[in-house]
């Protein structure tokens, strides 16, 4: 089932690669598998969110509550940078979201990290004519969360990953995303590698504002020594529908199921995030960014005639 799973997946990702991009890029940060574009050059972008976890298991069940705090910033056209706190309460027993976190009470963390957009279409001279934008980039992440519970520790965590993003229609845009990662902590070690799709889905619109349906499917594989070795691997899946405001708000509300194949044990979530920022939604430019800018003669100059009217 696992290696199914894992090769249904690396042929969506293959398959979206494939398909030509088609018009329509974000311009808020994308929670989840992430989008290869970035906000616009000095744009900043605040979000906040919380999502809640029902764990259950065979031999327990609890839930995990968790904050999110996160600012992102665009230094130029290809390079933007973000800092993140989560506080995660967790439920003292099995935690299927992370299995570092088995048997705490806490792991509140902070991060950061970078990304780099190495390749994008440009938008048409033509203002007109479509613009289909597709691209890939490259990030990396730092985290350090502070873990409380039967034994304190500190986990750290680096991780490298590339993202590919394209439209499949004006309505429909894709995501690809592939990582690599290694844990290191007081009492145990282990890498994390994850492949990733995501989908957004413009229902409908009105003048500026825009209802979307974004979806998520990650497969995280897990190899650590805690002392001993264990290998697990965890399904992520979760669907929301994201509200923008003008060009400067976006609401998010959604469900989220993850499920650990090695120990049967699953978590159900709800979660929603309010984004603010100066990044503009809908469009790589405004029109009126588009438009020629009107010359004024010099100082000293007669302004040119005016045109002839035509005649009927």
């Amino acid at each position: 089932m696992r290696i199914a799973l894992a090769v249904l997946l690396s042929i969506v990702a293959i398959i979206i690669i494939a398909l030509p991009a088609s018009a329509q890029t974000d311009d808020h940060i994308r929670l989840g598998v992430p989008s290869a574009f970035g906000l616009r050059t000095g744009s900043f972008d605040f979000t906040i969110g919380q999502r809640s976890y029902d764990e259950s298991s065979s031999l327990s069940a609890g839930r995990i509550a968790s904050t999110l705090f996160r600012a992102d910033y665009q230094f130029t056209d290809t390079v933007g940078g973000y800092f993140a706190f989560n506080n995660n309460g967790t439920n003292g027993g099995r935690a299927v979201i992370n299995p570092f976190w088995n048997n705490t009470t806490s792991a509140n963390a902070w991060e950061g990290g970078f990304k780099v957009v190495l390749s994008k279409t440009e938008p048409p001279a033509d203002p007109k004519a479509a613009y289909l934008p597709s691209g890939f980039a490259v990030g990396a992440n730092y985290s350090s969360a502070a873990l409380n519970g039967t034994v304190d520790n500190t986990e750290k965590f680096m991780n490298a990953y590339l993202v590919y993003t394209g439209a499949l229609s004006d309505k429909l845009t894709a995501h690809t995303y592939f990582s690599s990662g290694r844990f290191s902590g007081d009492i145990h070690g282990g890498s994390l590698n994850t492949i990733g799709v995501g989908v957004d889905y413009d229902v409908a619109k009105h003048r500026e504002n825009k209802l979307q349906i974004q979806a998520n499917a990650k497969l995280n594989v897990y190899n650590f020594r805690s002392p001993a070795f264990n290998s697990t691997r965890v399904t992520d899946y979760d669907v929301s529908l994201n509200y923008f405001i003008g060009h400067d708000v976006k609401a998010v509300l959604g469900y989220g199921f993850i499920g650990d194949s090695n120990t049967n044990a699953n978590s159900n979530e709800f979660f929603w995030g309010l984004q603010f920022g100066t990044g503009g939604i809908h469009k790589h430019k405004k029109a009126e960014e588009q438009k020629p800018a009107e010359t004024k003669p010099a100082e000293g100059q007669a302004a040119p005639p005016a045109e002839p009217p035509k005649a009927p």
